[in-house]
């Protein structure tokens, strides 16, 4: 049985796998949930956000004049 890192995962995530747990049991409970785990997209912040990019470029440089 694997056993799974619960304070690596989000709130919703650890709902889920409390929920799956009280259904139908531990051990499917946590094969089922790494298996959709796994199928699920990477973290929203892996991906990065160009319009957070285009406001450092803008503004980085005002700030780099202001801070000596």
């Amino acid at each position: 049985m694997t056993m799974i890192d619960e304070s690596a995962l989000t709130k919703g995530q650890r709902r889920k796998l409390n929920a799956l747990r009280k259904s139908i049991g531990d051990e499917i409970a946590e094969r089922a949930f790494l298996e959709w785990l796994s199928s699920q997209p990477a973290a929203a912040g892996a991906v990065p956000d160009e319009n957070a990019a285009l406001i450092v470029d803008t503004l980085w440089p005002l700030v780099r004049k202001r801070l000596k």
